[in-house]
């Protein structure tokens, strides 16, 4: 028996009905993210990812569904959310095998820790944030937060240089954002790119 503790205790007979809760929990999570954040259009641009979500949902939360083992249950558990995991590995339109070549990858998968969120960094997050801010917000408030700090010290650092040098630093100013996340700068003059 598994127990799941949150605000309500669950308990789970095995690691496939904690992960079949789990991906309905991600699913309702991924609609309610769709239907808030996205207009018309960019839902209609999303189609093939919403249809890809939906068909990793209907075929991992199937009871006629067989195809994953306990062990392969635990290791989806590792993750926040492997439903999002599972579709990452589909293209459009999907079928049974598509999902179940999908579940092989990712369970045969390297390094995914470093592309998604684990289990225990989503419930320090949570624990952190609260439980009614969506693990995603939440990890882009400490994005946030990560980059004010950088800011700060290296606010820090150029007044410590100023103060060693005698003379001002040259200026420096963040003009954006890039599509990847680093910030564009701008230092003397001179355009540069950097991360958080």
């Amino acid at each position: 028996m598994i127990t799941l503790f949150n605000k309500n205790t669950m308990k789970y007979p095995t690691p496939l009905e904690l992960l079949k809760h789990r991906v309905a929990q991600n699913y309702e999570d991924f609609k309610s993210e769709m239907l808030c954040l996205m207009d018309e259009e960019e839902i209609f641009d999303m189609a093939h990812r919403i249809a890809a979500v939906r068909d990793c949902f209907e075929q991992i939360t199937d009871d006629g569904y067989i195809g994953l083992t306990d062990s392969d249950a635990c290791f989806l558990l590792r993750f926040h959310n492997p439903l999002e995991m599972v579709a990452d590995y589909l293209n459009a339109p999907v079928t049974e095998e598509d999902v179940e070549d999908a579940l092989e990858e990712v369970i045969n998968a390297t390094g995914l820790e470093e592309q998604y969120i684990a289990m225990s960094f989503a419930e320090e997050l949570i624990a952190k944030h609260g439980g009614d801010m969506p693990v995603k917000a939440a990890l882009l408030e400490e994005t946030i937060e990560a980059g004010e700090s950088y800011l700060r010290l290296l606010k820090l650092v150029r007044k410590i240089v100023e103060r060693d040098a005698g003379e001002p630093a040259p200026p420096f100013k963040i003009l954006g954002f890039d599509e990847d996340g680093f910030f564009i700068y701008e230092d003397d003059g001179d355009d540069g790119e950097g991360c958080f």
